[in-house]
């Protein structure tokens, strides 16, 4: 079954443990997570890894009188997507998936033994401008009305081990896993309409990264690269400059 958004994740967790032949954590950054939400959009494995236009995809669904639909999950570096996207141009429709951690649980593994020690909770929880940030990589293929972005938004796991540097070997430690626990929601950006919502600023509002930055609630860096995805879609537009500080204001359709 295609894109069965009611599955339990823990069950589409086991099912990809499963799949790889393992009962622990992965040893390869947020593989279970990758793996998991293929379960969680298609539970039929044979529409797994199916070779399409020279690439491999993630979940492929061929359909009758329609094109193929396509499925691709980017836990990390949505850039290496792009070739990919150019590649199946108007030959399928496509869902890219991007999946934000909202809730994180750490959890540490002793280099030496294994044991697992907890950690922290995540004080700074990912919303949909961080998604923006990583869109903004694939941006010129957004713009193809065969591309749909789904941003889903996790409670789960992250396994680490405790290799790094300083009195805690926590900086610059190795990550090892995500797991994730349960979806709390999904944002699907599929139109124009659906990015114009995503604008913190009403009609004829002028404002600039640092306003858009405190409205979004991101840092001032990932504003940038936010307002630039919006713009690359069309529903934002320059409007002036203050200064030597450009500024922006909601385009007209």
């Amino acid at each position: 079954m295609l894109l069965s958004e009611n599955t339990d994740m823990s069950e589409a967790v086991r099912l990809a443990q499963s799949a790889d032949g393992e009962e622990s954590i992965g040893v390869l950054g947020e593989k279970t997570l990758h793996s998991a939400l293929k379960y969680y959009f298609c539970m039929d494995r044979s529409h797994h890894e199916i070779k399409f236009k020279g690439y491999v995809a993630d979940i492929l669904i061929e359909r009758e009188n329609e094109k193929p639909l396509i499925v691709e999950i980017q836990t990390r570096q949505t850039f290496r997507l792009a070739r990919k996207l150019n590649a199946y141009a108007d030959s399928a429709d496509v869902i890219v998936v991007l999946p934000m951690l909202a809730e994180k649980q750490l959890m540490w593994v002793e280099k030496d033994t294994g044991e697992l020690i907890k950690g922290g909770k995540t004080t700074r929880p990912k919303n949909i401008y961080h998604a923006l940030k990583e869109i903004y990589s694939i941006r010129d293929c957004i713009k193809s009305d065969n591309v749909s972005i789904y941003i889903p938004f996790i409670k789960g796991t992250e396994y680490r081990k405790l290799d790094g540097y300083g009195e805690n070997k926590k900086r610059g430690s190795t990550r090892l896993d995500i797991v994730p626990e349960k979806i709390i929601g999904i944002t699907k950006l599929e139109t124009r309409d659906d990015y114009a919502r995503l604008v913190p600023f009403a009609e004829g509002e002028q404002f600039g990264t640092k306003e858009f930055a405190k409205a979004a609630k991101i840092s001032a860096a990932d504003s940038r690269y936010a307002m630039l995805a919006l713009s690359a879609v069309g529903v934002i537009s320059e409007c002036g400059k203050e200064g030597r500080r450009k500024l922006w204001t909601l385009a007209k359709q």
